[in-house]
């Protein structure tokens, strides 16, 4: 009897033991996995890192220095056309197309960790961009700073800006520019009414320290918008709109809100931008200026979609990495929000210019060589 208890309590430690080892063997076999899962992430992201990194290199190398000479070349269509066209001095303002350049500071030239472009403002002038998005910043200090978000992660002066389209400007007297310019907080979260009117107090005083305010027109076209030639024998050479509109602006600029119908600019892939175009502000589907952005989130993370085709198409076929700036698909798509809302594209804008279709696109619309939009 004694012999049947000891070997029973033999038994059960033996279980415990055998249960304690299988435990443990299943929690290390667990941890392992675990801690390979992670280590593989890590790789993988370093990796990405890396590669993004050579690959952001590979592009600056690429692209030439910012233009040093704003003056574009004598040549007929610059003495005597409209913005470098002929064809286009009787059109009227709303029924020419623009290459746009969406966060138009954000250059990789001009120093922005995450850019949105390679090349700077300058050499998107000589090249033939015509309106630019500019977020207008007032910060904590109390001044007024062009960045996005966050101004720590990369400004440009205002003064230096306005001073760069007033010399393009000046040294070539038949060329319209149009600037939208979006106000910001530099992360100030309390923004009260005060806030808002020193905003568009400095914002006014810097418009008229740089005399850019010369060039803008004498009363705002809501109606019927002049012809370009029109525009250029009047001297009203420069159209603003802005995000901020109060008792205060300046004479000349327009209220972004009621002035624009613009469709969204949060797709997330390229499916996504396809469906995007209805998606408007109810307040201006009566404008005649229609705003079609081309491009998605990707961009905004200082990625440009031309270097991820690869992946996109041929390698994971993922709609997040798809380019959506090259022809057919950019003209196609243009096309299609113009007829949706049956008005002309006005403003094209893309991020990656120099990667990107815009100039091929805008003049097809310019040349009517794209299909009906009325």
């Amino acid at each position: 009897m004694q012999n049947t208890k000891t070997e029973s309590k033999e038994i059960q430690v033996v279980q415990k033991w055998v249960y304690k080892s299988s435990s443990k063997g299943v929690c290390f076999w667990f941890q392992l996995v675990w801690c390979i899962f992670i280590m593989c992430f890590v790789v993988i992201v370093c990796t990405g890192i890396i590669l993004y990194v050579l690959m952001i290199n590979k592009e600056v190398s690429d692209i030439p220095l910012c233009a040093k000479t704003l003056k574009l070349p004598n040549s007929t269509e610059f003495l005597l056309g409209c913005n470098g066209k002929k064809e286009l001095c009787s059109k009227p303002y709303n029924l020419v197309a623009y290459a746009t350049m969406h966060n138009a500071f954000a250059t990789t030239q001009d120093g922005f960790l995450v850019a949105q472009h390679r090349g700077c403002i300058r050499s998107a002038l000589v090249l033939g961009i015509r309106a630019f998005m500019l977020d207008l910043h007032l910060t904590q200090s109390g001044e007024m700073k062009i960045c996005h978000v966050y101004c720590a992660m990369g400004s440009l002066s205002l003064k230096k800006t306005l001073d760069i389209f007033k010399e393009f400007m000046t040294l070539n007297p038949r060329e319209i520019v149009t600037i939208f310019w979006e106000p910001g907080f530099d992360m100030i979260q309390n923004i009260t009414e005060e806030l808002l009117l020193q905003w568009d107090a400095l914002f006014g005083a810097a418009i008229i320290e740089s005399q850019m305010n010369f060039l803008l027109p004498a009363v705002l076209y809501v109606d019927a918008w002049p012809s370009l030639s029109v525009m250029i024998e009047k001297g009203h050479r420069l159209v603003m709109f802005s995000g901020l509109y109060s008792a205060i602006t300046i004479k000349g600029i327009n209220h972004m809100k009621y002035s624009i119908l613009q469709t969204p600019f949060s797709a997330i892939d390229k499916p996504h931008l396809t469906h995007a175009c209805d998606n408007v502000n109810e307040f201006t589907r009566h404008s005649d200026l229609l705003v079609v952005n081309q491009f998605t989130m990707l961009s905004a993370l200082g990625v440009n979609s031309a270097t991820t085709q690869w992946l996109g198409e041929g390698f994971f076929n993922i709609d997040f990495f798809k380019n959506v700036n090259r022809e057919p698909y950019f003209s196609e798509r243009v096309v299609a929000c113009a007829r949706m809302h049956k008005k002309f594209p006005t403003f094209v804008v893309v991020d990656f210019w120099q990667y990107s279709d815009v100039f091929i696109v805008v003049d097809k619309l310019n040349n009517n060589r794209l299909l009906n939009y009325d």
